[in-house]
């Protein structure tokens, strides 16, 4: 699994880091997740979905509204319903 950065945010006055998770599962075939790290605290969710435009457009929600890792799950799983 590959771990991409894709971003950054302050929370209060401490950086929030935002990555893409990427699993190749075959020739085509990709499988995305997200992981958020706020200093020693990190949430990482692999195996989100298989479309490269849906990862990306959770990942730009996740850094606008700065979600840190304690609140990554809820957030995601209110995505996944959508």
């Amino acid at each position: 699994m590959r771990t991409l950065f894709a971003g950054h945010s302050a929370h209060w006055g401490q950086i929030l880091s935002y990555y893409v998770l990427v699993e190749d599962l075959g020739e085509r075939e990709k499988s995305y997740g997200v992981e958020v790290r706020l200093q020693e605290e990190c949430c990482r969710l692999a195996g989100l979905t298989s479309h490269r435009g849906r990862i990306e457009t959770l990942m730009e929600a996740l850094i606008r509204h700065d979600v840190t890792p304690v609140a990554l799950r809820d957030v995601v799983e209110d995505w996944l319903l959508l």
